[in-house]
Protein backbone atom coordinates (compact mmCIF):
# COMPACT_ATOMS: atom_id res chain seq x y z
CA UNK A 1 0.00 0.00 0.00
CA UNK A 2 1.10 3.76 -0.54
CA UNK A 3 3.18 5.18 1.72
CA UNK A 4 0.74 7.04 4.94
CA UNK A 5 1.76 7.78 7.90
CA UNK A 6 -2.16 7.82 9.20
CA UNK A 7 -3.10 4.40 10.63
CA UNK A 8 -6.83 3.81 12.70
CA UNK A 9 -7.44 1.30 15.59
CA UNK A 10 -10.86 -0.13 15.25
CA UNK A 11 -11.89 -0.81 18.54
CA UNK A 12 -14.58 -3.98 17.95
CA UNK A 13 -12.18 -5.78 16.20
CA UNK A 14 -8.86 -4.29 17.93
CA UNK A 15 -6.94 -4.63 14.18
CA UNK A 16 -5.81 -1.33 12.26
CA UNK A 17 -5.78 0.18 8.99
CA UNK A 18 -3.94 2.01 7.32
CA UNK A 19 -2.09 3.44 4.40
CA UNK A 20 -3.16 2.27 0.68
CA UNK A 21 -5.75 0.12 2.11
CA UNK A 22 -7.13 3.15 4.52
CA UNK A 23 -7.38 5.28 1.68
CA UNK A 24 -9.07 1.92 -0.55
CA UNK A 25 -11.68 1.53 2.49
CA UNK A 26 -12.49 5.76 2.96
CA UNK A 27 -13.02 5.62 -0.91
CA UNK A 28 -15.33 2.73 -1.22
CA UNK A 29 -17.87 2.63 0.99
CA UNK A 30 -15.77 1.92 4.39
CA UNK A 31 -17.43 0.43 7.15
CA UNK A 32 -21.11 0.34 5.41
CA UNK A 33 -19.60 -2.17 2.31
CA UNK A 34 -16.34 -3.74 3.95
CA UNK A 35 -16.75 -3.99 7.59
CA UNK A 36 -14.55 -4.08 10.13
CA UNK A 37 -10.91 -5.23 9.89
CA UNK A 38 -10.22 -8.86 11.48
CA UNK A 39 -6.81 -9.03 10.96
CA UNK A 40 -3.56 -6.67 10.24
CA UNK A 41 -1.99 -6.94 6.97
CA UNK A 42 -0.32 -9.61 5.71
CA UNK A 43 1.77 -11.35 3.36
CA UNK A 44 -0.30 -14.74 1.18
CA UNK A 45 0.45 -16.56 -1.48
CA UNK A 46 -2.24 -16.36 -4.00
CA UNK A 47 -3.49 -18.81 -6.58
CA UNK A 48 -1.14 -17.35 -9.06
CA UNK A 49 1.40 -18.31 -6.97
CA UNK A 50 2.07 -13.77 -6.27
CA UNK A 51 2.84 -13.08 -2.97
CA UNK A 52 0.94 -10.30 -2.24
CA UNK A 53 0.19 -8.15 1.08
CA UNK A 54 -3.39 -8.34 1.98
CA UNK A 55 -5.87 -7.54 4.88
CA UNK A 56 -9.09 -9.20 5.84
CA UNK A 57 -12.41 -7.29 6.63
CA UNK A 58 -15.88 -8.57 7.28
CA UNK A 59 -16.62 -8.77 3.89
CA UNK A 60 -13.82 -8.55 2.19
CA UNK A 61 -10.20 -9.03 1.16
CA UNK A 62 -8.32 -5.99 0.09
CA UNK A 63 -5.01 -7.46 -1.99
CA UNK A 64 -2.09 -5.14 -2.71
CA UNK A 65 -1.12 -5.69 -6.26
CA UNK A 66 3.05 -4.07 -6.59
CA UNK A 67 2.45 -4.47 -10.37
CA UNK A 68 -0.32 -1.83 -10.85
CA UNK A 69 1.52 0.78 -8.66
CA UNK A 70 0.13 4.28 -9.30
CA UNK A 71 -2.58 3.24 -11.27
CA UNK A 72 -6.51 2.47 -10.04
CA UNK A 73 -6.01 -0.87 -9.59
CA UNK A 74 -3.34 -0.75 -6.60
CA UNK A 75 -5.30 -2.38 -4.26
CA UNK A 76 -8.28 -4.74 -5.47
CA UNK A 77 -10.79 -6.65 -4.12
CA UNK A 78 -9.93 -10.81 -3.51
CA UNK A 79 -12.18 -13.25 -5.03
CA UNK A 80 -12.63 -14.81 -1.66
CA UNK A 81 -16.51 -16.36 -3.13
CA UNK A 82 -14.69 -18.07 -6.22
CA UNK A 83 -12.07 -19.55 -4.30
CA UNK A 84 -14.50 -20.78 -1.16
CA UNK A 85 -16.82 -22.78 -3.86
CA UNK A 86 -13.91 -24.24 -5.51
CA UNK A 87 -12.44 -25.69 -2.01
CA UNK A 88 -16.07 -27.02 -1.56
CA UNK A 89 -16.33 -28.54 -4.72
CA UNK A 90 -12.71 -29.59 -4.37
CA UNK A 91 -13.93 -31.41 -0.87
CA UNK A 92 -16.94 -32.89 -2.61
CA UNK A 93 -14.34 -34.43 -5.43
CA UNK A 94 -12.27 -35.94 -2.40
CA UNK A 95 -15.09 -37.21 -0.13
CA UNK A 96 -16.68 -38.62 -3.23
CA UNK A 97 -13.13 -40.53 -4.43
CA UNK A 98 -12.59 -41.80 -0.67
CA UNK A 99 -16.30 -43.07 -0.67
CA UNK A 100 -17.55 -40.74 1.88
CA UNK A 101 -21.27 -39.43 1.62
Amino acid sequence: PQINTEQVLFPETRHYLSAGFLTFWRNNGGLAIFGYPITEEMDEVGRDGVKRTVQYFERARFEYHQEAKRTPYETQLGLIGRECLELRERVSQLEAELGKP
